[in-house]
């Protein structure tokens, strides 16, 4: 029985192989929560980041966390994330929304300390701040 090489059976396995690798390439990178800061996405203007910071001079506040927001490809289904500054722990979930629509950022802090104000939305391109206040004990 004769077997038939076809002289483009290589050609498309080189073709499939570089079009995979090509794939993986563009694929954008997961989100990876830091100690204090959570990132995702990529985006012309940079990647989308939440991050933990102490508060400078705001009274009455144990912490500030920022959401800077940027219309990024292909950020879905966010995992929350957990962000710690000197003990404090706070977890942080993004839902991310279609274009035009504000992204909104959920902050849930532990007990003792409230979220001020607990959810934001924030438009593409635009920055949001969350601070984490103690909560007074009677």
């Amino acid at each position: 029985m004769a077997v038939i090489r076809s002289p483009w059976l290589p050609m498309w396995l080189l073709i499939l192989a570089a079009l995979a690798l090509l794939a993986w390439g563009l694929s954008p990178p997961p989100a990876e929560a830091a100690e204090d800061s959570y990132t995702w996405g990529v985006g012309r203007t940079g990647p989308c980041v939440v991050v933990i910071e102490p508060c400078g001079d705001e009274p009455d506040c144990a912490a500030v966390v920022r959401f800077a927001n940027r219309l990024v490809w292909g950020a879905t289904d966010l995992p929350a994330a957990t962000l710690t500054l000197d003990g404090l722990a706070v977890v942080v979930s993004v839902d991310q929304r279609d274009y035009r629509t504000p992204d909104v950022l959920v902050v849930t802090p532990p007990p003792g300390y409230r979220a001020d104000p607990p959810v934001i939305g924030v438009e593409d391109d635009g920055e949001g701040v969350v601070v984490i206040r103690p909560v007074p004990m009677s």
